[in-house]
């Protein structure tokens, strides 16, 4: 009976102890993800790691404390927190777009393009099966099949990244090349054979993506209308704000007009540029703003983070487009 109780005792006091755990670790979850919401990049970092150091499994925390370290340049701890969220959590189009990006930033310029275009191809593909399910009701074998391509796609990149390949094997990787270009041929056979059985309702025909419309005994063509092209903006918006900072907006941005901008108080001793690439919504505001290392030549973590803070505080005129991109180029003058 007393060994029992015992048990029992131990039982319910490891029970309290996960349950007070698991509370603690959300508790300290929801203040580090408001820091990561309000761009304090830094303050967020040391959050995420006090969960780390106790349950690295913690819901998303080894992607988000990645996406932290992503913002302020530390691009190395977010290559090591990306792969370990990889074999903790698994691959996701969110995470896989970040190892992307930041794969670019480390210089691996080929692998950077191959694993964003996987994950925008997974992307798509899951809207659309998505989207199918819902009108059919189940998937179709070619939907499955796409499915297939792409998990095989990011089982290569994923290979690639953790080193499991042969590392004497050095010959092209030609089958994913071919891979890749079987949807296409696919999807333009499937858009032929679809103009072809469905006749335009004007009484014309199509040939080689060009309306022929038959009235009496004329013939006319008649071309499919353009979509329409953003113009280049080229131009540059330069912004004095004292004598230690001078801003470039430009690369798509530099016509905008500006309708706020956030105050910007900057002292370094060292002179360079920051340069930020955002995208604002067609509404003015700046929906992201991510650190070009490329094009910087000051890499301090600090002056990053303020500077990506910084440019998303600042508001544009509406536009008819529904996003435009562009950079925003942080001239530092060191004292």
């Amino acid at each position: 009976m007393r060994i029992t109780i015992i048990l029992l005792l131990l039982s319910m006091s490891l029970n309290i102890s996960a349950q007070s755990l698991e509370q603690e670790l959300g508790y300290i979850y929801v203040k580090a993800d408001y820091m990561l919401e309000t761009s304090r990049y830094d303050e967020a970092i040391k959050e995420f790691t006090k969960i780390i150091a106790k349950d690295p499994a913690f819901k998303d925390v080894l992607y988000k404390r990645g996406y932290a370290k992503f913002n302020v340049g530390a691009f190395e701890g977010t290559k090591n927190d990306l792969l370990a969220s990889f074999d903790t959590k698994g691959v996701t189009n969110e995470s896989l777009t970040l190892f992307g990006k930041n794969q670019k930033n480390l210089g691996n310029y080929e692998a950077s393009e191959v694993t964003l275009a996987t994950a925008e191809c997974s992307k798509s593909n899951s809207s659309n099966t998505t989207r199918g399910n819902t009108d059919k009701g189940t998937s179709s074998e070619e939907d499955t099949s796409e499915v297939k391509k792409i998990e095989d796609k990011i089982s290569s990149i994923l290979d690639d990244i953790l080193g499991k390949k042969d590392a004497d094997n050095n010959e092209p990787q030609s089958s994913d090349n071919e891979r890749s270009t079987e949807p296409t041929t696919t999807s333009t056979q499937t858009t032929n054979d679809n103009n072809n059985d469905n006749p335009p309702s004007d009484g014309g025909t199509i040939k080689d993506n060009t309306r022929v419309i038959i009235d009496g005994g004329s013939t006319t063509t008649q071309a499919p209308e353009a979509d329409p092209v953003q113009e280049e903006d080229t131009s540059v918006n330069e912004i004095y704000i004292d004598e230690d900072v001078t801003l470039e907006i430009k690369n798509g941005l530099g016509n905008r007009k500006v309708l706020q901008q956030p105050s910007i108080l900057i002292l370094s001793e060292t002179s360079g540029i920051v340069t930020i690439d955002v995208c604002v919504n067609k509404n003015g505001k700046v929906e992201t703003a991510e650190f070009d290392t490329q094009n910087s030549t000051l890499k301090t973590e600090s002056l990053i983070s303020l500077a990506v803070r910084k440019s998303k505080e600042f508001w544009f005129a509406r536009d008819n487009w529904d996003e435009t991109c562009g950079t925003i180029v942080f001239k530092i003058t060191g004292s």
